[in-house]
C-alpha cells in the first residue's frame, strides 16, 4: 500500500522526497519549490522514492521537464534482448563449477594482486576446465532460439 501511494498520491511523494513546506523547503508557485539550505532534510535522490512526475520542479528545470520525460520515455527504443533470460537447467554444474573459479581468481586479478601474465592464463584454463564453453554454447543456442521466436533472424 506504502508503495502505491508513493506513486500515486503526489502530497506524500512530495513529503518524502522534499521533506515538510516551510520547514526543509520554500514553495514558490504551484510547480517549482526551493530547498531550505542547511534544513537538515535533503536526500535530492527523489527518483528513488516512487513515481517523479508528481515532483515538484526545482531549480533550472523547465516547466515542461515531465511531459519531455514521458514522451522521450514513450519513443525509447526497446532492445532486440528485452525479455531474454537464461534457462540453466542444462548448465547447473557448469555453473557453479565456474563460479568457484572465479571466486579463486576475481579478487587477486581485480585489484591487481597477482602478475596478469602468469596468473590469467591459468584462470581461463580453469573456466574451460569447469565447462566455461558449454555455457557459451547453451547461452548462444538459447539466444538464437529467442531471436527466431522474435521474429529477428
Amino acid at each position: 500500500m506504502l508503495i502505491n501511494l508513493l506513486n500515486t498520491d503526489k502530497m506524500l511523494y512530495n513529503l518524502i522526497a522534499n521533506g515538510i513546506e516551510g520547514k526543509h523547503y520554500i514553495k514558490k508557485d504551484d510547480k517549482y519549490i526551493e530547498p531550505i539550505k542547511d534544513s537538515g532534510y535533503a536526500p535530492n535522490v527523489d527518483w528513488v522514492f516512487g513515481n517523479q512526475f508528481n515532483a515538484y520542479l526545482k531549480g533550472k528545470q523547465t516547466p515542461d521537464v515531465w511531459e519531455k520525460t514521458i514522451k522521450l520515455n514513450d519513443s525509447a527504443m526497446v532492445p532486440a534482448s528485452y525479455g531474454f533470460g537464461i534457462n540453466k537447467d542444462s548448465i547447473k554444474s557448469e555453473e557453479a563449477n565456474t563460479t568457484a573459479v572465479n571466486n579463486e581468481f576475481q579478487v587477486a586479478l581485480e585489484t591487481g594482486a597477482v602478475d596478469p601474465n602468469d596468473i590469467l592464463p591459468k584462470y581461463i584454463d580453469k573456466l574451460k576446465a569447469a565447462g566455461q564453453d558449454k555455457i557459451e554454447v547453451e547461452t548462444t543456442k538459447q539466444w538464437q532460439a529467442f531471436l527466431k521466436e522474435k521474429g529477428l533472424k
